[in-house]
């Protein structure tokens, strides 16, 4: 027990200075969004090199999950129920664009291998590795093909949407960082307060098995809270550069030796749904903006195919709307987990 929970220690801690180190290197560089990106890079490249992390304890992404969910959930205001009625729409294109772009790109992804139609479908979904992966084992898929395309779809996403975001983005810092609102509230009983609440969501979505079950419920335990009782206290923004760090880094762990003699073997396959998808995102980014009127930043973060947690990240830091960006990422996770095993166990493949 105690020599468990030292390597559980251990290691948490040695992803968050992997993590730094990657983040100031980035940061330097004028990497934009250098604290998630260059903690991926910097946690990776540990990885491949043999420093395995392998004692980090699950709890770390539930709990950084409830921070960036606490932070979405700060967003709602007494006003935002009403403004929500105007996302429907966008939410139901973004949820149907991506469910048929799992199926296009997974058609091509079949005709340049040899997979089963479940695996290639599962493989372009852009449902998290983890929650692709289950499914997969849960439809007799091939999860360690399914595995390595999610992971190299949201690395791939990762290093490309940042930057095309970036050159849309304004009063953005040198160094790629969102200038803080300021520094910040310091820590006391009103900010401990809003915590606990995100904790007790995200506790009570772990509880139920929701998908993304910290994120999820901490942001409609504070978002709820906001907007039919009163607005929480706001948190310091410190916070939410150190969960960043630690996202980053739980992205990083994904690189290993055999994930990449995998992609290898399918490196052209990969790259072409890969950039499949990032195209659909484009396109999706431009119809959104034109339907809507919306900044075409916050457009193109909403329909880039990656995930909730990231694109709030990146929202943040490059000034999208980060309330909008969640909310449609979130809708079009909740519509894949929810709606592609449907789809998948129709008697058709």
């Amino acid at each position: 027990m105690g020599e468990g929970l030292w390597l559980a220690v251990r290691d948490s801690a040695g992803l968050y200075f992997l993590g730094w180190v990657g983040w100031r290197v980035f940061e330097r560089l004028q990497v934009p969004a250098a604290s998630l990106l260059g903690a991926i890079a910097a946690v990776g490249v540990a990885q491949v090199l043999g420093l395995r992390l392998e004692h980090v304890p699950w709890a770390l992404k539930l709990v950084l999950q409830i921070i960036l969910g606490t932070f979405i959930g700060l967003r709602f205001k007494k006003d935002t129920p009403a403004s929500l009625r105007r996302l429907a729409g966008p939410a139901f294109l973004v949820s149907g664009w991506m469910l048929a772009s799992c199926f296009l790109v997974g058609l091509v992804f079949l005709k340049l291998t040899e997979v089963t139609p479940v695996t290639a479908v599962l493989g372009a979904a852009p449902g998290g590795v983890a929650e692709m992966s289950m499914l997969a084992l849960s439809l007799d898929a091939d999860a360690l093909v399914v595995a390595v395309l999610q992971i190299m779809r949201l690395l791939g996403i990762l290093m490309v949407i940042p930057f095309l975001a970036a050159r849309r983005a304004t009063g953005q810092l040198p160094d790629g960082e969102a200038e803080p609102a300021a520094v910040g509230p310091a820590w006391g009983c009103p900010a401990l307060a809003t915590l606990l609440t995100g904790a007790v969501g995200g506790g009570i979505g772990q509880y139920l098995n929701w998908p993304a079950a910290g994120l999820l419920g901490a942001l409609l335990a504070v978002g709820l809270t906001s907007s039919f009782y009163r607005e929480l206290s706001p948190l310091p923004q410190d916070l939410r550069v150190w969960a960043q760090v630690g996202i980053g880094g739980l992205v990083g762990l994904s690189f290993t030796p055999e994930a990449l003699a995998q992609t290898w073997g399918m490196a052209g396959p990969v790259l072409t749904s890969t950039a499949a998808l990032i195209g659909s995102g484009l396109v999706l980014a431009a119809v959104l903006r034109r339907l809507t009127g919306w900044d075409s930043l916050t457009c193109l973060l909403a329909a880039a195919p990656g995930g909730v947690t990231q694109f709030f990240i990146l929202a943040c830091e490059l000034g999208a709307d980060p309330l909008k960006v969640s909310l449609l990422q979130l809708a079009r996770l909740l519509s894949i987990l929810g709606i592609l095993p449907l789809l998948l166990r129709l008697p058709l493949w």
